[in-house]
Formats: C-alpha cells, structure tokens, sequence
C-alpha cells in the first residue's frame, strides 16, 4: 500500500562507505578489527531510553557535528559497524565521513560535497563532489586525484536522487534498536534497483536521527538488517 519506487537508504550509505566489511566473504580475519567489533558487541544492551515523536515529518537539516553509528549484519554472517559523520563546512560544501570495521578489516572515505536540503519535499541532490580521501590498507588518508570525482559524482548522484526525504503520510510505528525506543518512526517500503544491488526493504525513519533520520532497514527479500547504534550532534565518539 506504501510501496516506493525508491532506493533503500542503507543500500546507499553502504555503497558510500566503500563496501563496508561485513563478514567473512572469503577475505580472511583481521584479528584487530574483529576484537574491536566482538568487544562493540558485548556493551550493546537492550534500550532503557525513549525517544519520543517531535511532531516533525521531516528529517532535520544537514550540520556540522552530526553523527549516526549502525550495526550491519548481512547473510547470518558476523556484523559489522559503520558511522557516518558531518565533519564540517567548507566554502558551501560539507565533510562527510563513512568509516566501517568488520571481522575482515577496516574502510573509510571523506568526501566534501555539496547536497540539497533533506527538509524540502523533494527527491535529495548532490550537486557537486569536490574532492574525495580514501583510506588505504596501510591506514592513511589519501587524496584522490581531480580525475576521479566526476566518475563518484555520475555514481552516487543517481542513487541519492532517488532518496525521497518526504516522510508526510506514511505508516507509523514504535521501533526498538541499541539507540532507544523511537516512537512514532515513519515506516517506507523501497525497492533497491541500484548499482548491482536489488531488492526490497522496509526503512523506518525518526526525526530526531540525523544523517537522514534513519533508525532501522531490513530486507524483505535477502538477510540484510541495519539497525541505529548511537548518534547525536556533537562529533560522537572516536574514529572506529
């Protein structure tokens, strides 16, 4: 009855974070990274807290210091962690940071670009892609080269502007995940047909959640679930 023509939100933050590690896939056991997410396993407890429904049925702007943290787990494989993060401003254009560890490793990537509003009614935009940093296996940051961004430009544009950030007469629900118990989520049923991702899943959204609001996403059709661990507006915690 609410089905969307539109893309799964995590399918995309999962693409934007450089193909998060998540399980085994062959690869084999960073001993380091897989401590790391067995120990972010073990200090996750039920939701003590509440986050009530502001009355808002649009995601909150894009800022400086905002930040969501998410537990990915795909095929009954191990999980994996992936924050997202506002660094900052620069000339109009915002930082963004996509880190993910998982069982096999370790990603990340900044990239400064400009996107449209999310609180406007409409399909969200990147308009421009200025300069791109990717982790490399050793660790450090490196800079792409100019060359690359009209390629990530013609690659993510797409994606995002098949986000709907419109929220406004969707299904309702109370969800429970790490971060608390949200009331009121708007409840979105997407079909993914993008970048070698296919399939359907159900989002909710809060907005009280930056980084587009989203609270929890589940696949309808594959084993694929993505569920909010923490988040806030003040930078969050330490680089994973």
């Amino acid at each position: 009855m609410y089905s969307q023509r539109t893309l799964a939100f995590a399918s995309v933050l999962f693409v934007l974070a450089s193909t998060a590690p998540i399980g085994g896939c062959g690869r084999s056991i960073d001993p380091a990274a897989k401590s790391d997410v067995d120990a972010r396993i073990a200090v996750i407890r039920p939701p003590s807290n509440t986050v009530p429904f502001s009355g808002s049925p649009n995601p909150m702007p894009f800022s400086s210091g905002q930040w969501a943290l998410y537990k990915l787990t795909k095929g009954g494989g191990p999980p994996s962690f992936v924050m997202y993060r506002i660094l900052g401003e620069e000339a109009g254009a915002f930082w963004w940071e996509m880190e993910s560890v998982g069982y096999t490793g370790r990603s990340g990537m900044r990239i400064l670009m400009t996107v449209g509003n999310p609180t406007v009614p409409l399909p969200i935009k990147i308009r421009e892609i200025r300069a791109v940093i990717v982790r490399g296996k050793d660790g450090r940051m490196v800079t792409q080269p100019p060359s690359v961004l009209p390629v990530m430009q013609r690659t993510f544009a797409p994606a995002f502007s098949a986000l709907v950030s419109e929220w406004k007469g969707l299904p309702r629900e109370a969800v429970n995940v790490p971060a608390g118990k949200f009331e009121g989520c708007f409840r979105r049923r997407a079909v993914t047909d993008w970048g070698g991702v296919h399939g359907v899943s159900d989002t909710w959204s809060h907005p009280a959640v930056p980084i587009f609001g989203i609270v929890s996403s589940r696949a309808i059709n594959r084993a694929y679930d993505m569920e909010l661990v923490a988040f806030g507006l003040d930078n969050g915690p330490s680089p994973l």
